[in-house]
């Protein structure tokens, strides 16, 4: 896991081009990645395709995550998770890994990304002759490139971001 603070100006950027609630799935050539991450198209030689998901806000002060305990997200925040499929050979054998960032302010307004490899759907092997459609596939992602949370995870697919409640020590 790697945690670093990101553009505020980005966040909000995805914020306005995805929705609250909703989610977008770009293709490797979309400028809006380009913006999000310059170079991200050369870095990968192989394809990838990638999508943001912006939640509702939060209904209680949350972690994002077990891993994330320092990290307080603010009542009626958005949280932005924006996970890029990529074909890799890295071990010599074809796979598709799924790279997950997650995208939130903090309660002093900072806006970090942290930066995940540990989802279960993280290294999936595939034949080499895989492409695009594989990754929609194999991803369980929708058919639709953009629409409502719900219609994203109707086929599966995976939303590696868990939310802890944190309880108020006020009375």
């Amino acid at each position: 896991m790697k945690k670093k603070l990101w553009d505020e100006k980005k966040y909000t950027d995805i914020l306005k081009e995805v929705g609250e609630g909703r989610y977008k799935i770009f293709n490797p050539d979309d400028p809006f990645i380009s913006y999000l991450s310059p170079g991200l198209f050369d870095k990968y030689e192989y394809k990838f395709n990638c999508v943001c998901l912006a939640t509702s806000t939060t209904i209680a002060t949350a972690t994002v995550d077990y891993k994330c305990e320092g990290f307080l997200i603010p009542k009626h925040s958005q949280v932005v998770l924006w996970r890029n499929f990529r074909y890799c050979t890295h071990d010599g054998s074809p796979h598709l890994n799924a790279d997950d960032n997650i995208i939130f302010p903090d309660q002093s307004g900072d806006v970090w990304k942290v930066s995940k490899t540990d989802a279960y759907d993280h290294y999936v092997a595939i034949a080499s002759w895989a492409g695009l459609q594989t990754i929609t596939s194999v991803y369980h992602l929708p058919d639709q490139p953009c629409g409502l949370y719900p219609q994203y995870i109707e086929k599966g697919a995976n939303v590696p971001v868990k939310f802890v409640k944190v309880e108020s020590d006020k009375p």
